[in-house]
């Protein structure tokens, strides 16, 4: 059974700017959620939907997908939804599940 991990991290945080990027004990805060994800025998595969380019560099340092997200789909009005539905729509491989993080 194939299981998708979607870890949405877009820039454009307003209420914590560059939140993701946050260092808490010593990583990213987003490592905190890839690390997480990691250990959980279940997921098949890791992807880090973000239009921030460094985050793209930490997932690829982690060997998860790295999807560069649309300009539409990281607007303050974007659903995680609409997320989702374009990684699915995008990556060749299917899944039976999907796990929002």
């Amino acid at each position: 059974m194939n299981i998708l991990a979607v870890i949405p991290a877009r820039a454009g945080s307003k209420r914590i700017p560059g939140k993701n990027k946050k260092i808490l004990a010593g990583k990213p805060l987003i490592q905190w959620t890839i690390d997480a994800a990691k250990k959980a025998d279940c997921i098949t595969d890791i992807v880090i939907s973000t239009d921030d380019n460094d985050i793209l560099l930490i997932a690829e340092k982690n060997r998860v997908i790295a999807y560069n997200r649309k300009k539409e789909l990281a607007s303050d009005t974007a659903n995680s939804v609409d997320v989702v539905i374009d990684i699915i729509n995008n990556l060749e491989k299917k899944y039976e599940f999907i796990i929002l993080l």
